[in-house]
């Protein structure tokens, strides 16, 4: 009987050699690994697992943290200032005249017409009205503050003076908020009218019940 041969052919299954390295050409060391990474499967992970880590990193929360109180503290800052700007009693405006009389050879008085504004959110008492002028040497020299009496004496011996146009300004005069008003005001000043007349600038302020100041100011030119 002849012989039967019967031929196997054994075909091995692939293996990898995980201590050959790494893939190559995805910037790893190490030689070339018998399996490749398919489309750069590998380095996705990689890269995302090290994004994912970065993410939960105390450095990069930190940062969000800084960015996030930055912000916030600039917010608040913001409101603060828009509500205690309204809520400070002021008056804007300008001094519209200024008119000078010679009272001796060592004092002046200095007569102011105005208007002003009440800016803020809330009702203004004027209970104290000031003057003051800053001299041809730079030196603020305070005057005295004239009473509705004395300025209407004032013009009536002294026609040359013109019309009051506008009415003294009185202490205790409310003011509603953003109300106009027009007014007057006169100081008198121990510099004889000479100085007066070329002073730099004239300063006119108004205080409130818990003495908060504002000024109008008027620089000569």
């Amino acid at each position: 009987m002849p012989a039967r041969w019967f031929v196997t052919t054994l075909t091995p299954e692939p293996t990898v050699d995980l201590n050959q390295g790494r893939d190559r050409g995805h910037g790893h060391d190490g030689r070339a690994a018998t399996r490749r990474c398919p489309k750069g499967a590998c380095c996705a992970t990689i890269r995302i697992g090290r994004a994912r880590r970065e993410a939960r990193s105390p450095v990069n929360w930190n940062r969000i943290t800084l960015g996030g109180g930055l912000i916030g503290a600039v917010v608040v800052a913001g409101a603060i200032i828009v509500y205690n700007w309204g809520a400070t009693p002021r008056l804007e405006g300008r001094i519209t005249e200024v008119r000078t009389l010679g009272m001796d050879d060592r004092s002046s008085v200095a007569i102011i017409n105005f208007e002003a504004s009440n800016a803020s959110n809330y009702e203004i008492s004027v209970t104290r009205r000031e003057m003051a002028v800053v001299d041809e040497n730079g030196t603020l020299l305070e005057g005295r503050i004239l009473s509705v009496f004395d300025i209407q004496q004032l013009f009536n011996y002294f026609p040359a003076l013109g019309g009051m146009k506008d009415e003294p300004l009185l202490d205790e005069q409310f003011l509603a908020p953003g109300e106009r008003v027009r007014g007057l005001s006169a100081a008198r000043f121990e510099i004889p009218k000479h100085e007066l007349d070329v002073r730099q600038e004239i300063i006119f302020r108004t205080l409130d019940v818990k003495n908060r100041r504002t000024e109008i100011r008027m620089v000569s030119r």
